[in-house]
């Protein structure tokens, strides 16, 4: 009488996601007892099939109230984490001039950009956001440099590069046909941000060499931030080790928010455990 999700289950068998997909699909074909299904079109759980029709609804109904909860703040330090890595870059790199967008959706920051696909990518038909995008121009006779940033709050794994770099290759902005295939523009650069980077995770290359999936993505030339590099700049400023991006990416209430707070502790570092403390408290 439970509805088992995939993170669960991939937890359960200590294994990688793409072990745990290859698992799961072998049970589904040779078990038709165990069922799918998917909540809000999105979340997958499993079950079996001798789960009584009303117990299965109410389960699924105490599932999603579960998701409600537990997504919508998942989804508010999401956004917080890519405020962190926008106001990072913004600090740290010179001239960098930020594109904006409008959006229908009330409340959606106008520098998350909406990209137009040439082909479907990660269940996305006809288009896909990156978080931020913004130019450099690293001197008056160069040509300016374009990056593209995509953000990930919790363990990022060789399938989230992979979509990222698939997003930007198949977009009509960032992505050009060659004789080789589709591939990103040149000066275009990928960024990828992520409050952490599976560390056993391993990467196969066709000629059977296995290297890091931070070497992996830096062959497919795309960039990698991660929380530890923000809070080694907290550092330098003399900012105490309680105080880390994540901890303000879980109590500011918002994106502007997030800005507030790291602008007051640039600012006064010796007071960034009393700025924390009340941001808590705020919120």
């Amino acid at each position: 009488r439970r509805l088992v999700g995939f993170q669960y289950l991939q937890n359960k068998l200590d294994c990688t996601e793409y072990e745990a997909e290859h698992a799961i699909m072998r049970t589904l074909q040779l078990y038709p007892d165990v069922r799918e299904v998917r909540l809000f079109k999105n979340y997958r759980y499993f079950y079996d099939a001798s789960m009584s029709e009303e117990d299965l609804r109410a389960t699924v109904a105490m599932k999603e109230n579960y998701i409600r909860m537990t997504k919508g703040r998942d989804n508010r330090i999401g956004h917080n984490w890519e405020a962190v890595a926008e106001w990072f870059i913004d600090r740290f790199t010179t001239g960098a001039r930020f594109y904006t967008q409008n959006h229908r959706t009330n409340g959606m920051d106008p520098r998350r950009i909406t990209l137009h696909l040439l082909k479907g990518v990660g269940g996305r038909r006809n288009n896909a956001e990156v978080d931020r995008v913004w130019e450099v121009t690293p001197g008056i006779f160069a040509p300016p440099i374009t990056y593209v940033l995509s953000c990930k709050w919790g363990l990022v794994t060789k399938r989230d590069v992979d979509d990222f770099l698939d997003v930007l290759r198949w977009s009509t902005e960032f992505g050009v046909d060659t004789p080789d295939g589709r591939t990103v523009k040149q000066g275009v650069v990928g960024v990828f941000a992520g409050s952490a980077f599976n560390p056993t995770e391993n990467v196969r290359l066709k000629d059977d060499t296995v290297i890091s999936l931070a070497s992996y993505a830096a062959r497919m030339e795309i960039q990698l931030l991660k929380a530890a590099d923000f809070n080694e700049k907290l550092r330098e400023r003399d900012c105490p080790k309680e105080v880390t991006v994540q901890k303000i990416c879980k109590v500011a209430g918002d994106e502007d928010d997030v800005r507030e707070i790291l602008q007051a502790i640039w600012k006064n570092p010796e007071k960034s455990g009393e700025i924390l403390a009340e941001a808590l408290e705020r919120n």
